[in-house]
Parts: C-alpha cells; sequence; structure tokens
C-alpha cells in the first residue's frame, strides 16, 4: 500500500498555491490518492478585524468571508476533481495556520503534505521563519514544496545523502514519489578541520591527499548504500561533491537540471532551525526546483 494514499494541499488562492495544487492533482492522480485542500482563515487576523468594526457588524462580515472562502475552495474542488480525474475534498477553518495544517493532515491521513512557495524576505525568515519551515518543523509528514509550473512527471531528481538511516528514508520517498526519475544520488564531502589543518602548517599536498581518501571513503559508502537499496545501475547517477552541503545541493540541482530535490529533516527543533538554521532550510530557501522534505 503506497504512503499517498492520503494528500493534503494547502490553498490560500495565491499565485504558489495554484502550483502547488496544480502538481498535488497531478500526484493525486497518478498515485489514485484523494487530494484534500485546507483553507485556513488566520483567527489572529479576525480577532485584530473585529476590534475594528462595530459589534453588530462583525458576525455579519466573520460569515460573509467564511461564506466567500467556502465558494472559492468548493469551486477549486470541483475544477481539480474535473480536470485530473480524481477524488477532492476541501475543508475551511479558522485558527492558527500552522497547527490547523498538522491538526487537517492528521485528520485525513496524509502521507504527503504540498505547500506552495512564498518567497518571503530574507529579514522575516531568519526572524520568523516561513510558514514552510514552521509546518516542517511541527509535521510527521514528508513535506512537498512547489516553486515551479509542474509537468505530468518529475524527469530528474536530486537526492542528497549522507549515509545516516534517514538517507535511505529520504530514497524510498523519492522513488515512491517520482518512480519514473532519473535519480541522482549526492554526498557532499569534506575533510574534518580542513581549513584548521591549513591554519596549523599542515602542506597543502596533504590536504589534497586527504580530500581524495575523503571521496573515496564516500564512493564505497555509495556504492554500498545502492546495493543496499536494490537500486539499478541504470537509472542511478552518483556524484561526490567537495563543500558545503546546503550550498552544494542548490548548486548540483541547477547544474544537473534537476526538477526535484530531496532533502533530510536533520530532526532539528524550531528554535534551533529559525537561529541556526540547517540544509533542508537553506534547499528549501535558495533551490529553484521543487523540494522534497523526508522525515
Amino acid at each position: 500500500m503506497t504512503r499517498f494514499n492520503n494528500i493534503l494541499a494547502c490553498a490560500d488562492f495565491s499565485l504558489p498555491s495554484e502550483l502547488a495544487l496544480t502538481r498535488a492533482a497531478l500526484l493525486a492522480r497518478a498515485k489514485s490518492a484523494r487530494l484534500t485542500l485546507v483553507h485556513v482563515l488566520k483567527r489572529g487576523a479576525l480577532d485584530r478585524l473585529h476590534d475594528l468594526l462595530a459589534p453588530d457588524s462583525d458576525e455579519l462580515l466573520r460569515q460573509g468571508l467564511m461564506d466567500q472562502a467556502r465558494s472559492e475552495i468548493d469551486e477549486l474542488c470541483r475544477r481539480l476533481a474535473s480536470t485530473y480525474d480524481i477524488e477532492v475534498t476541501d475543508q475551511v477553518v479558522v485558527g492558527a495556520v500552522i497547527r490547523e495544517i498538522i491538526d487537517a493532515a492528521a485528520a485525513c491521513d496524509a502521507g504527503l503534505i504540498v505547500l506552495g512557495d512564498r518567497g518571503a524576505g530574507f529579514i522575516s525568515e531568519l526572524i520568523l521563519g516561513s510558514t514552510t519551515e514552521r509546518v516542517l518543523s511541527r509535521s510527521k509528514q514528508p513535506i512537498l514544496v512547489v516553486k515551479q509550473q509542474a509537468g505530468e512527471r518529475y524527469r530528474r531528481v536530486l537526492i542528497a545523502v549522507d549515509f545516516s538511516a534517514q538517507s535511505s528514508t529520504t530514497i524510498e520517498l523519492a522513488r515512491e514519489l517520482a518512480p519514473d526519475a532519473e535519480m541522482v544520488l549526492l554526498h557532499v564531502f569534506d575533510v574534518p578541520f580542513e581549513g584548521k589543518l591549513r591554519y596549523a602548517g599542515v602542506a597543502e599536498d596533504k590536504v589534497r591527499h586527504l580530500r581524495i581518501a575523503a571521496k573515496q571513503a564516500a564512493l564505497e559508502r555509495m556504492d554500498a548504500l545502492i546495493a543496499d537499496m536494490g537500486l539499478s545501475d541504470a537509472k542511478v547517477r552518483r556524484v561526490l561533491h567537495h563543500g558545503i552541503a546546503g550550498t552544494s545541493i542548490v548548486a548540483q540541482a541547477r547544474e544537473l537540471e534537476c526538477d526535484l530535490v530531496a532533502v533530510g529533516r536533520q530532526g532539528k527543533g524550531l528554535v534551533e532551525e529559525v537561529l541556526i538554521g540547517s540544509v533542508a532550510k537553506h534547499v528549501l530557501g535558495f533551490a529553484d526546483t521543487d523540494v522534497l522534505v523526508a522525515l
């Protein structure tokens, strides 16, 4: 049984949301899955509106906003169901956006949450984190962040691996999401304390030798991972790159013309994600492609 029997997509009637809904519908059709759309009216915004209104008009306006949102999302449902021949349900809820998305995913037993990319400014990203990142920090489901116009299928997926247990999970998830795509397994390696070695006076040829040894060790582990996962060499490209993980993943995805990047979440908490950042956060912020974040 596929983990993608139920897919949740977040609808806010923006262009990024439209791109996400199209991709979610294509996936639902490919997986014969049920698609659920959720639209959240922010309780905080409604409360601020309440403070500006006369008491007798408050409830009427709230109900009007609910009715308008319900009408729009119902129309979305009909259009997606007709266009893609899939089962689509929807819900409009009032509350805190992150909590409501997580609750909706749990309620419909979603195997995947699909979100649009908002591209917020970097100051707000650093201080508050985007909706996507905050959902990611609390979700128990993998998340697909859609950044580009959807084609019928993903053609080439770059899967970042670090040989941890999560690498296998990320590969399995990417294979299930994009079974027909060419797989590029990327491992970004380095030499521990490379900069400090130079500062300590270690000769450059010695550092180069250590880098070659690190690459060879990574290649052996890559081959072992491919064998353990039962992957076909015909559909797998091995890429070993020396550098910084997040930057290298984004650069390699562009260079190799991938249309999906799959990374692990790395299990960091919300505060650490916002204040320190992570590989997943960097890729979400800078990749041009869709990004699948595995748990």
